[in-house]
């Protein structure tokens, strides 16, 4: 059984166009600070970076590259497509979705959530709602997928991947368990906007590059805040 990552990429993002190619630590991009990130995880088999197959997106490949994971392209506006054709094109079993404006996402989360769909029968499972937006984890299968392109219809829900998985009512759904002492659930650690990324540049100033959700709460206690979660729309 194959379990791989795919991060969802794209340089027109509706809010923060380009944002996961502009520059977050050490001369490196937000996206290739996620594949890092990813790549830490020892239960994958595979990362895929999803991007659109458009000549603005290309800038995607060189990152891609430069990190030595596996690169689909496809439509730019129906991202169901592009990821079930991403785990089709290599044979992936088992999809972990990830989206690179979440440059604090955690690879103890993501192996904690790949247990979790493991160890139980649910055919969808997420973090959303236990830990904070911006470690969003999301696991489904291979068939789980496949049959959310062939249902979902609306642009909404092509736009946006899972919606039609969770809202539909036609697949059992689990929630990842967080720790019963994790604070911040609320706060939001996605890059939506360019206030988001100055943040998200401050804080791994201070973090570095090695570092946990633990060592993210304690700079938060500490003083630095990022905004709450109170307007969260997000796309890529």
């Amino acid at each position: 059984m194959t379990t791989a990552a795919i991060i969802q990429a794209r340089i027109g993002s509706n809010r923060l166009p380009g944002k996961v190619a502009l520059e977050l630590y050490d001369s490196k991009s937000m996206l290739w600070w996620v594949i890092q990130r990813v790549k830490k995880v020892r239960l994958l088999d595979m990362v895929i970076l999803a991007t659109p197959d458009t000549a603005k997106d290309n800038i995607l490949k060189g990152i891609c590259a430069d990190t030595g994971i596996y690169l689909y392209q496809g439509s730019e506006n129906d991202v169901l497509d592009r990821y079930a054709k991403a785990a089709l094109r290599f044979n992936v079993d088992v999809i972990v979705r990830v989206t690179a404006d979440c440059p604090f996402i955690d690879p103890d989360v993501i192996t904690k959530s790949i247990r979790f769909f493991n160890d139980n029968t649910f055919e969808y499972v997420s973090t959303v709602g236990s830990y904070p937006d911006g470690l969003d984890t999301e696991i489904f299968s291979i068939t789980t997928l496949y049959s959310a392109w062939k249902g979902a219809k609306s642009n909404y829900h092509r736009e946006h991947v899972t919606p039609y998985i969770r809202e539909s009512g036609l697949y059992t759904i689990g929630l990842v368990p967080s720790p019963e002492d994790l604070k911040l659930k609320n706060y939001h650690w996605s890059v939506d906007t360019m206030e988001d990324f100055n943040m998200a540049v401050k804080m791994y100033e201070r973090l570095k590059y090695d570092f946990r959700l633990a060592d993210v709460v304690k700079l938060v206690d500490g003083g630095i805040k990022p905004r709450y979660l109170e307007d969260k729309n997000k796309n890529e």
